[in-house]
């Protein structure tokens, strides 16, 4: 029998926190089904409405059961009001290294909450559960997202070509960004 995932509390940091998805966050599902770059490169559905923003956020909630993972809400703080998406895959978990995604909408970006939100997360696996290695796998064009993991410590390992297909059928290379336990933040 594998071993239980470990659990990702609700992590706050200076103005976002990290908590679990709820029907409550629908609009953020239907905003972010607005944007052709979140819904190229993730699995938000395209022009989002009630229904589909509902099937987003179960599939998000069962992520623990069916793929050895947690997703997460990127909440302000403040108002709790979602603003972003954070996903943690732990199918390696046992061999030391976690991978990690996040998207935020796009008015409430260029605010920090993508590298505070990737902080928090990649302290939680290197620090907490005791991870090797956490890998981010970024578009080489997207210098906004590769900015944000170095802010908090990730450098760039390797150009992966042809990594990753997405649902326009193409082929992308992708960077491999890494953080590894005893590197500084």
């Amino acid at each position: 029998m594998a071993e239980p995932i470990p659990d990702f509390p609700t992590r706050e940091g200076r103005t976002i926190r990290l908590r679990p998805w709820t029907h409550a966050d629908a609009d953020t599902v239907i905003a972010a089904g607005r944007d052709d770059f979140i819904t190229l490169i993730t699995t938000v559905p395209a022009q989002a409405d009630a229904a589909t923003a509902r099937e987003f956020i179960d599939r998000q909630i069962g992520r623990p059961e069916t793929d050895l993972g947690h997703a997460r809400v990127i909440a302000d703080k403040a108002t709790d009001e979602a603003i972003g998406h954070f996903y943690v895959s732990l199918v390696h978990a046992r061999l030391g290294r976690a991978t990690m995604g996040y998207w935020i909408l796009p008015d409430r970006r260029v605010r920090g909450a993508a590298s505070e939100a990737l902080g928090l997360a990649s302290d939680w696996a290197l620090d907490d559960i005791g991870l090797a290695r956490v890998t981010l796998y970024i578009e080489p064009s997207n210098e906004a997202s590769r900015r944000t993991a170095a802010r908090v410590g990730f450098r760039e390992e390797a150009l992966l070509r042809d990594w990753e297909t997405y649902d326009d059928g193409a082929t992308h290379d992708m960077l491999s960004l890494v953080r590894l336990r005893d590197s500084p933040s």
